[in-house]
């Protein structure tokens, strides 16, 4: 679940609310009336955070076409699919919503596109889309100031040419040195288990841990580097929803 959750929504308690609109829809006659229901009972999901039951609440709703609500349910289906972390789906409901007669964003819908592309690690799109909402070039450049991402195949890659480098590289940089100093460790005896003739006793169960070491380091690394560019997108996120609340 995305860390924005509580800059985008107003979480609360509306459980008894809950109970209410469902006499509501249980006895509602007009089925425009129970769609502008289900779609309370929808926000009233999304409020407490409950984002799959509101996303199946809001599949229920069967005569929104050509209305404001169906305006109403893209927005909320954009909104909710990001803060479930599905930004592939995300981005397809903002290029279904450009088709939608009379389509218009919401603000919070706004952010959550810019948000969506930071996700996304585009963020060239995600700094011209910030640039039109904030207008202020200053503030623009300050928050999307140097963004370094970590390429993970190259953390990879690094680590099968030196042990420990794809960890330094990704950031780790205490955890790579020690990757080294075991995999050097553990080479060296394999080796000098078989100088000194103990090919059985030494070398193999040392040669056997390295490459387990080996492979598995690269592996890690590689890991590390996707978790960092995580952390790099949430603290870009965040610093995007201080900047906007200013």
């Amino acid at each position: 679940m995305s860390l924005c959750v509580p800059f985008l929504i107003d979480a609360q308690d509306r459980l008894p609310e809950l109970v209410e609109v469902e006499q509501r829809i249980f006895s509602a006659k007009d089925i425009h009336i129970v769609d502008s229901l289900l779609f309370v009972k929808a926000d009233i999901y999304k409020s407490t955070e409950q984002f799959n039951l509101a996303l199946k609440t809001l599949d229920r709703i069967s005569f929104a076409n050509g209305s404001r609500l169906e305006v109403d349910i893209i927005n909320e289906r954009i909104l909710i699919n990001y803060l479930i972390g599905n930004h592939i789906n995300t981005q397809n409901l903002l290029i279904e919503a450009e088709f939608i007669e009379g389509y218009e964003r919401s603000n919070t819908v706004r952010i959550a596109e810019i948000l969506n592309y930071v996700s996304l690690e585009q963020f060239e799109e995600a700094e011209n889309k910030f640039q039109i909402l904030v207008q202020d070039s200053s503030r623009v450049e300050e928050v999307f100031d140097v963004k370094n991402l970590k390429n993970p195949n190259l953390a990879f890659t690094l680590s099968f040419i030196v042990p420990g480098s794809g960890q330094m590289y990704a950031g780790k940089v205490f955890k790579g040195l020690i990757s080294l100093g075991v995999q050097t460790a553990l080479f060296y005896t394999g080796v000098n288990g078989l100088y000194r003739g103990y090919p059985f006793t030494e070398s193999i169960p040392a040669i056997a841990l390295f490459q387990g070491f080996y492979f598995g380091g690269a592996e890690y690394a590689k890991k590390m580097a996707v978790e960092k560019n995580r952390e790099i997108v949430d603290e870009l996120s965040l610093d995007i929803l201080r900047e906007i609340k200013k």
